[in-house]
């Protein structure tokens, strides 16, 4: 597969533009992309500050479309943070970014958010990190990735059509049934999960596509190949490529149109033509000696201290780099009245389209997480183990054997603690690979949150059900209950499964990475220890009475005790069967709504 990569990427551009052929699966009164040569993406005065340090110095800039424009600088020269300008993620200190003369982000004035939007969804940005959900095939990933941004106009087999092409012209046949992967769980290739990467936003045919070291992790082989057709896809798609390359090869270099070469602290070195950067060399006393590669010597002055600043000093200033970098107005693009024609995107996918083709893809994910075989056999496993230990204890329900009674409570006890730290943990360390795409779908602008948020709450719900049930079904008949208990016991333990699962997705959305773990225990050990049956409310100091009114075991507790014995225990709560159902509803809907509310105003969503 490598092999014919290579051999197709290096045919000339008119071929390799016929063979792509992608524009053919899109109606021709459908423009959902744009035709090479009309496009300017241009940065002026560009500089990033944080913190009182600034991370990248000013200069401007520009990438006309169908050109592969390279930035090259070692570590610490700002070549992540330039692409997080470029594309959105991080707001200008000074200068603006600008698309077809539009500017999208700006330090001198706000972009209205709605305008932002149309611009930022013609700039594609494969980031270094290749982030999809693990447990869908690279056929299913780009099938519902396309659903979600294309066009509604487009039909679905366009739109199927649309992924083979996409899949053939990037070497994915092979590997299109395969899983994704995770560090856990064996998937494609790093070559193919990057092709794939690239390939998810390649889809909307974008004007703008920024990539940020798609090299990275590959061998010399596979990242030529991925250089090549990168290049290729560009010319033929008409958008311009930017590209950060940590160290080319020679063959890789040679593919450049223009480079920009960047100092340590985000200064300019060089920026030209990419055949330019040895001539440049050598005219400031610099000349290439044998043995290296033009740009790795490059990158050896820049590591010098003193050699750096010899670089950024004898490279033009602000002004002087505005003047070369401004492209006349042939190249550019621009007509005979001098402006650039901008056209925004056909409307994606209703509301309810969004919903639907997200649950559809929340129930395929499940697979490797809900319905994971792990998570099947573990609650088999404990369901068995609890019915062994709690043998027929609630078999008397009159409480006549000395002692059945608080075994049966210890058995309740048991069943709420199952049904509140496994699903608490499940969730806090499954739902973080999770929010990562849709942070990086957010940014897309391919769905709301609103279609998120409903998609996700009606999809897994009969998925959540399959393990508990699991678990009851084979735990409750062995220790005793009957029918009419064992339903109640199944209905109230699934709905605090909706809650302790909901915390730990709240948990994963609001604190910081390392404290996940710390937050999600304290809660839910305040959410037990004060529930009731740990120690008597009666027996806490009246000032902290009211603890146990706000625990959802306090109420859990309540219906399960009154299932077992045909009254509440003592210790819970004695607000009556009716109140204690619609408290218990209430703390779900509860965590649902704080969930939307984190997942709408979260700033953990937005990439830093």
């Amino acid at each position: 597969t490598m092999q014919r990569e290579v051999e197709d990427s290096s045919l000339p551009h008119p071929t390799r533009a016929r063979q792509v052929g992608m524009a053919s699966v899109v109606p021709k009164d459908v423009e959902i992309g744009p035709e090479a040569g009309d496009q300017l993406f241009e940065w002026r005065d560009l500089s990033v500050s944080i913190g009182g340090r600034t991370l990248l110095q000013p200069f401007s800039g520009h990438a006309t479309a169908g050109e592969l424009f390279a930035i090259f600088g070692p570590s610490g020269a700002g070549k992540t943070t330039m692409l997080g300008a470029l594309t959105g993620d991080r707001e200008p200190s000074t200068g603006e970014v600008l698309l077809a003369g539009r500017a999208f982000a700006s330090a001198s004035r706000r972009v209205p958010d709605s305008e932002r939007r149309v611009l930022l969804r013609e700039v594609a940005y494969v980031r270094q990190r290749d982030i999809f959900m693990e447990n869908l095939t690279v056929q299913d990933t780009l099938d519902f990735s396309a659903r979600l941004r294309l066009p509604r106009e487009l039909s679905h087999a366009a739109k199927r059509e649309r992924v083979s092409a996409v899949i053939r012209d990037l070497g994915l046949e092979d590997c299109a049934h395969t899983s994704i992967g995770s560090t856990m769980q064996r998937g494609v290739s790093g070559g193919e999960l990057k092709r794939a990467n690239i390939a998810n936003e390649l889809l909307a045919r974008p004007r703008v596509l920024v990539c940020d070291e798609p090299t990275s992790g590959l061998d010399s082989s596979s990242a030529l190949t991925v250089m090549r057709m990168l290049r290729d896809m560009a010319r033929a798609e008409g958008c311009a490529l930017i590209c950060s390359i940590h160290q080319p090869s020679s063959q890789i270099a040679a593919l450049v149109d223009r480079a920009l070469l960047l100092a340590p602290g985000g200064r300019v070195a060089y920026m030209g033509p990419g055949q330019g950067l040895h001539t440049h060399l050598a005219s400031i006393g610099y000349p290439r000696p044998e043995g290296y590669t033009t740009v790795d010597y490059a990158m050896e002055l820049l590591t010098n201290h003193e050699t750096a600043r010899e670089l950024v000093d004898r490279w033009p200033g602000p002004h002087e780099q505005r003047t070369a970098a401004a492209p006349s107005a042939e190249d550019a693009g621009l007509g005979r009245g001098g402006a650039l024609t901008f056209q925004p995107r056909p409307a994606g996918p209703d509301f309810c389209e969004q919903a639907a083709v997200l649950m559809q893809r929340q129930v395929r994910n499940a697979r490797g997480t809900l319905l994971a075989r792990n998570e099947v056999v573990l609650n088999i496993l404990v369901g068995l183990v609890s019915g062994l230990v709690w043998w027929q204890a609630a078999a008397d329900p009159s409480g006549a054997q000395p002692g059945r009674r608080r075994d049966v409570l210890g058995a309740i006890f048991f069943f709420l603690a199952h049904m509140a730290w496994w699903p608490l943990f499940l969730y806090l360390f499954s739902f973080p690979a999770e929010r990562a795409v849709l942070a990086k779908e957010r940014r897309a602008g391919s769905y709301s949150i609103e279609a998120y948020a409903l998609a996700k709450s009606l999809s897994e719900v009969p998925q959540e059900m399959v393990c508990p049930s699991l678990f009851f079904l084979v735990a409750l008949p062995m220790v005793g209950f009957t029918p009419a208990g064992a339903a109640v016991m199944w209905a109230v333990c699934l709905a605090q499964y909706q809650t302790s699962a909901g915390i730990g997705m709240l948990v994963s959305i609001i604190a910081p990475a390392g404290d996940s773990n710390m937050v999600a225990s304290t809660a839910m050990t305040y959410q037990m220890c004060a529930g009731g049956f740990l120690i008597s409310p009666s027996y806490l100091p009246p000032a902290l009475r009211w603890l146990p009114y706000t625990s959802v075991w306090h109420y859990s507790g309540a219906l399960l005790t009154r299932a077992a014995f045909g009254e509440p225990d003592e210790n819970y709560s004695q607000l009556g069967a009716g109140l204690d159902s619609v408290l218990l509803v209430l703390f779900v809907v509860a965590i649902k709504v704080a969930i939307y509310l984190a997942l709408k105003f979260s700033r953990k969503l937005e990439f830093e």
